[in-house]
């Protein structure tokens, strides 16, 4: 029992992880299909972007506590720590990695927005359009995803769709191609506002201020660089903190099967190794057998487009779109 505790202290842990990542990348994927940073509630507006960098802090620092964690351990079996100082050495490494490298991480995926504006003001006005698009196509009221008509209707509140609201900026050149010609050269804005006060009177007429029907209000208050910066981080950095806690939870259950497996006896490193090469392998393969209405190639050929902005990003991206997408509807299966 004594040699077994921290092993099982460690299974523990990444089973916890676990479910912390389950509930963040379940509201993660939702996040940025639903909700903006223009807090009026009339219009259902809303802001969580708060709430994101909280949930980016905590993924952050539950995958390098339990990879901490696992290192401690493999250092004190391979010192022959006893129990006392092994437990020590497993709860300190833990914490010291998950504030240090974690608030690292943080620390890069919340400048990328910042950069973005202040260095690559052509992405970051990419993404202020994605931003726009975002709210247009998932409202769904008068600007359809033309790119891929099956995102609608009640289709725009499955799993696909959403995940394909919050990837956009990464899965397509052009935002704007999304929404067709009812978009280019518009006011984004403007666009937004009306379709957001139309939305809002068809189902809830009795239920909108006039105030907010005045739309040179709305400019003053929203169109400032705070928001701006707020709307990149929205487009740039929610998708980044998704990967990054889908990658936490891809560690802790990495760690949770190699010390599950680890319990029943043999070399430490040797049951480590080909747990982790299983789950490894399960994973890599996800993509396979992920059906998506997302497709490449045929999303460019029914619209005949030769154009550079139709160019949906590289068959890389597309392959991480479907691990994420397989990834998700299994959370949602399960729980």
């Amino acid at each position: 029992m004594i040699k077994t505790l921290p092993k099982i202290i460690i299974s523990v842990a990444a089973l916890f992880g676990m479910f912390i990542n389950l509930h963040l990348i379940h509201t993660l994927s939702d996040h940025s299909a639903v909700s903006g940073v223009e807090e009026l509630l009339s219009l259902r507006m809303y802001d969580w972007s708060q709430s994101v960098s909280k949930k980016s802090d905590l993924g952050g620092f539950v995958t390098f506590s339990i990879l901490g964690a696992v290192i401690a351990a493999y250092v004190a079996s391979k010192f022959e720590f006893n129990l006392e100082k092994a437990l020590y050495s497993i709860i300190a490494t833990a914490i010291i990695s998950g504030f240090v490298l974690g608030g690292v991480q943080n620390a890069v995926v919340s400048h990328i927005g910042t950069s973005l504006v202040e260095k690559y003001p052509a992405a970051a006005k990419r993404a202020i359009s994605t931003y726009y698009v975002q709210r247009l196509a998932w409202r769904d009221n008068g600007y359809k995803n033309v790119l891929i008509p099956e995102y609608s209707g009640d289709n725009i509140r499955t799993i696909e769709s959403k995940l394909f609201s919050v990837n956009m900026f990464y899965l397509v050149e052009d935002p704007l191609f999304v929404t067709g010609d009812k978009t280019r050269g518009k006011d984004l804005m403007a666009l937004y506002f009306n379709d957001a006060v139309d939305a809002q009177v068809k189902q809830q007429p009795w239920g909108l201020p006039k105030d907010n029907w005045i739309y040179e209000g709305f400019v003053r208050e929203f169109d400032t660089a705070h928001y701006d910066l707020r709307r990149v981080n929205n487009t740039v950095v929610v998708p980044v903190v998704l990967a990054t806690t889908i990658f936490s939870l891809i560690l802790s259950i990495l760690v949770f099967i190699g010390e599950v497996f680890g319990l029943a006896g043999g070399s430490w490193l040797k049951i480590r190794v080909y747990a982790v090469a299983g789950v490894a392998i399960a994973l890599l393969v996800t993509p396979l057998f992920v059906q998506t209405h997302y497709h490449l190639t045929p999303a460019i050929q029914q619209f005949n487009c030769s154009y550079s902005y139709c160019n949906l990003a590289q068959p890389v991206i597309d392959w991480l779109f479907r691990f994420e997408l397989g990834v998700v509807k299994l959370i949602s299966f399960v729980t």
